[in-house]
């Protein structure tokens, strides 16, 4: 008889994708309430990592948690 192979892969939580489910709004709020030129121009710098997703912009807790540390560090 046949063993059925499972198609579902196993993968550790750790390599999951995080999601990307903040807008620039949100970077706003989170940062202080800088406004929308200033995170375009840290994106420009390379400063603040996005996802483009064609004229959106999304954010993953990941690149907003950098971003803070960056930030925290350099004001020292």
């Amino acid at each position: 008889m046949e063993e059925k192979v499972s198609k579902q892969l196993e993968t550790s939580p750790t390599l999951e994708r995080k999601r990307a489910k903040y807008t620039v709004e949100h970077v706003r709020q989170l940062c202080g309430g800088i406004s929308r030129s200033t995170v375009m121009r840290e994106i420009r710098r390379k400063r603040l990592a996005c996802y483009r997703a064609r004229r959106t912009l999304r954010f993953s807790e990941e690149h907003i948690a950098k971003y803070l540390e960056r930030v925290e560090q350099g004001g020292k």
